[in-house]
């Protein structure tokens, strides 16, 4: 198994990508500082060392004593059981709360008389962020735009790739991602199974997933947050709409073909 699918394990078992990088960094190293881990995985110390005390919060790692800036990993059977519990926990918390919630929002449903043609904004977060994303590129009926930044391409890979496949087979589909050195392995998978664009400097930029020109899924979740934390503004708003398919009009002139990024990049390395 290789480093980038032990970083995409971890990510699946909770953790962010910085987090399982440094994880990973810290257990083969055996113990480390923030200085010598960002030097491992080429991020600064200062953000090694949040990424470092956040995976302490989580009890995946722990502080020699007497010297409170040398970090050393938990054991990985015990740290991947700590992991586990977590979402054990959480997983049966919210099968507690599935039915008297379902009925909730069905009651309010009924009071309100909501019609599906009225113009909404809602919130999605978490793991459901990529549950409605795939629904929503199986249901499409004419064309799929999809454009996200390097750092969630892995995460796209493993949760919508599937469908995107799927999807491709009966409707236009065009992803347009930043294909880099670190990702270009996950890239070359995910090309053979969804071929995609490229285009520069997309971590910044507008974030989004449009179906059939009819509505769209916002994304603004930072680069170093989990998946738990994912977080997307879902709206049918026409002005909205137009606006993300506009934007994407843009990207879509400085675009290159990703198999010919992939090729330069093999050149380079």
């Amino acid at each position: 198994m290789t480093q980038s699918q032990v970083i995409d394990d971890l990510v699946s078992f909770g953790l962010s990508p910085l987090q399982a990088e440094a994880y990973v960094a810290l257990t083969r190293s055996g113990r480390g500082t923030p200085s010598s881990i960002a030097q491992t995985i080429g991020i600064s110390a200062s953000d090694v060392r949040r990424v470092l005390h956040s995976l302490r919060r989580l009890g995946l790692v722990e502080v020699e004593l007497g010297r409170s800036d040398y970090f050393l990993a938990v054991a990985p059977k015990k740290a991947l059981r700590t992991l586990l519990d977590a979402k054990e926990t959480e997983l049966q918390t919210l099968k507690g709360q599935s039915e008297p919630l379902a009925r909730l929002l069905e009651d309010s449903k009924r009071r309100r008389g909501a019609k599906d043609e009225e113009s909404f904004f809602r919130l999605v977060s978490g793991s459901l962020v990529f549950n409605r994303w795939a629904d929503a590129i199986r249901r499409a009926k004419a064309r799929v735009i999809k454009v996200v930044p390097a750092y969630t391409l892995s995460t796209h890979f493993r949760e919508l790739s599937d469908a995107e496949s799927s999807a491709a087979r009966r409707v236009n589909v065009t992803i347009v991602s930043e294909i880099t050195e670190q990702n270009l392995k996950i890239a070359e998978q995910y090309y053979r199974k969804v071929p995609f664009l490229h285009a520069d400097g997309l971590t910044p930029s507008f974030r989004y997933l449009i179906i059939d020109q009819s509505e769209v899924f916002m994304g603004g979740t930072p680069p170093t947050e989990s998946i738990e934390d994912h977080l997307v503004i879902w709206t049918n708003n026409r002005v909205f709409v137009d606006a993300c398919s506009t934007h994407f009009e843009s990207i879509m002139r400085v675009a290159l073909d990703g198999a010919k990024r992939m090729e330069a990049l093999r050149r380079v390395s």
